[in-house]
C-alpha cells in the first residue's frame, strides 16, 4: 500500500509542475522538463583533512539558459547552492 501512495504523490507533484508550467504560458510536459534539466549536473567531492576531519563538498555546473528559464518559470531560487559538511 505504500508503493501506491508514494506513485500517487509523485503524480500529483508532477502534474502540479505541468500546471506551473503551464499558467506561465510554458506547455512543456515533465518528460521534456526532465530531459532539459537531465544536462544541470551536481558533483560530489569527498576529502579527509590533515586532522583527519572527513569532507562532503556538493557543488553545481554553471545553470545553462535551458535550466535558468526552467528554474525561474518554477519560482526556484538559487536551489542548488554549494554545501560543505564536515563530518
Amino acid at each position: 500500500m505504500c508503493a501506491q501512495h508514494g506513485r500517487l504523490l509523485i503524480g500529483e507533484i508532477l502534474n502540479t509542475i505541468e500546471i506551473k508550467l503551464s499558467e506561465k504560458g510554458c506547455s512543456s510536459k515533465w518528460s521534456t522538463v526532465r530531459k532539459d534539466l537531465s544536462t544541470h549536473m551536481r558533483t560530489t567531492v569527498i576529502m579527509s583533512d590533515k586532522d583527519g576531519g572527513i569532507h562532503h563538498i556538493r557543488v553545481s555546473s554553471s545553470p545553462e539558459q535551458i535550466h535558468r528559464k526552467i528554474y525561474e518559470l518554477l519560482d526556484i531560487k538559487d536551489s542548488l547552492k554549494k554545501i560543505h559538511l564536515k563530518l
